[in-house]
């Protein structure tokens, strides 16, 4: 850009710079409460609805948060105590949890064995088959002892 160009263009700005305010003080005076620029400078009550709005919204939520402070949120927030012991009790099931688990990883107890020893499995599973078939010899048994002239009495 060369200077001539560059002066050229302060030299407008300047001219608009000082034009302004006649430009605004025309639009201001023309304006005599007209349109909404002209109600917003020459009619004060043009705002008292929307400044009334403003005024209750501000205390609507003033009165919210008062709420909030001295409502359940507010006092978890403000006093932690409360939080304590569910929090202890939370932390005391998820260690008895985690020593749970560890021990049926090592094979320990009916759960660990069932797990970790497939033996250990295979035998109660035996052990429950044979349970089974001796309740069911059971229940014949004691279907033919019903039918028994020598039980008739009992």
């Amino acid at each position: 850009m060369n200077i001539d160009e560059l002066m050229g263009t302060v030299k407008t700005t300047t001219d608009n710079l000082d034009s302004s305010p006649v430009i605004w003080l025309t639009l201001f005076t023309r304006s005599r409460g007209k349109g909404t620029i002209g109600q917003l400078l020459m009619d004060s009550t043009y705002l008292t609805v929307p400044i009334a709005n403003a005024i209750e919204i501000t205390s609507d939520l003033k009165e919210m948060v008062e709420d909030m402070r001295t409502g359940t949120i507010g006092q978890l927030l403000v006093d932690t105590t409360r939080l304590k012991v569910p929090i202890d009790n939370a932390i005391r099931v998820t260690n008895d949890l985690q020593q749970i688990v560890e021990s049926i990883r090592k094979g320990e107890g009916l759960a660990g064995r069932l797990i970790a020893d497939s033996a250990a499995a295979l035998s109660i599973d035996s052990a429950l088959i044979n349970m089974i078939q001796v309740t069911e010899n059971l229940k014949l048994v004691t279907a033919k002892a019903k039918k028994s002239f020598l039980l008739w009495g009992f």
